[in-house]
């Protein structure tokens, strides 16, 4: 999501998805580099130039990503399951990840 990690939403679905499959949820900031997510009381319009001059500015998401998953492959260790979700922006980033 492009409000970031720390929005009412988004912490609802990883609390749901910590509880319903008994699991750690980690939700990497991939919005550091833009200097923070989107305001979430800001439509986002794309197109607009304030939108366009943010998104240009989020370049390392699909390190931190990459990064985050790989700190998760280690911790759960050979044999272990690694699951990912993507909403919105998030949802593009995993696509690319997982198609390699």
């Amino acid at each position: 999501d492009i409000c970031g990690p720390s929005t009412a939403a988004t912490q609802s679905i990883a609390a749901t998805l910590a509880d319903e499959l008994s699991t750690q949820v980690s939700i990497p900031d991939l919005f550091a580099s833009a200097g923070g997510p989107w305001p979430e009381d800001t439509p986002a319009v794309p197109g607009s130039d304030e939108y366009e001059s943010w998104r240009a500015a989020v370049t390392e998401a699909d390190e931190l990503l990459s990064a985050a998953v790989d700190a998760a492959r280690a911790e759960v260790g050979p044999g272990g399951v690694v699951g990912l979700v993507g909403f919105c922006f998030g949802a593009g980033r995993v696509m690319d990840l997982v198609s390699g």
